[in-house]
């Protein structure tokens, strides 16, 4: 796999990450959110054993969408961080990220997790899961966690789905 597929498909899990992420919400509140984000940053190192498997860092930036449910992180900005081990050769890869995002308002919310690439009809994909970690202002005590798909559209662009499940504090 090329390098510019590898680095779409980064920016859309990072994109996919990015859309999981929630704003203004009452305890147990199910969010369906996307986003749209393209690279801002990716460096790669070939591990050496066999042609096609690497380790990357990857650096994404994007926009969040509320897809269903109350209005969450509708226009935040969502920066997600991606550590991947890909082998584009077998098909096998898996990332670790961690992700900020920014409301309007300025209140951050942080969330990280796992995920692993996959073969789809349409092109390789990222799926994983989240879990909040935190956040300053209205997401301080956030609690939650959820699932993401992340598609690469571009070289440099992608596109995520998060389905989330979150409690704030009262």
């Amino acid at each position: 796999m090329s390098k510019s597929k590898i680095v779409g498909i980064m920016a859309l899990v990072a994109f996919a990450i990015s859309i999981f992420l929630v704003g203004n919400a009452v305890a147990g509140e199910k969010h369906k959110l996307s986003a749209v984000f393209h690279q801002e940053k990716w460096e790669q190192m070939n591990v050496g054993e066999e042609e096609g498997h690497l380790i990357a860092l990857w650096h994404g930036k994007g926009v969040i969408r509320n897809k269903e449910g109350k209005p969450f992180l509708e226009g935040a900005v969502t920066q997600p961080r991606c550590y991947i081990d890909l082998d584009s050769k077998a098909g096998l890869g898996s990332l670790y990220f961690y992700q900020e995002d920014t409301d309007r308002d300025g209140d951050k919310l942080y969330s990280k997790g796992p995920g692993t690439w996959k073969k789809g009809k349409l092109g390789p994909y990222w799926e994983g899961t989240f879990t909040f970690t935190g956040g300053t202002g209205k997401y301080k005590g956030i609690q939650g966690s959820g699932v993401w798909k992340n598609y690469p559209a571009s070289p440099d662009l992608g596109y995520a789905d998060w389905e989330l499940d979150l409690e704030l504090p009262r």
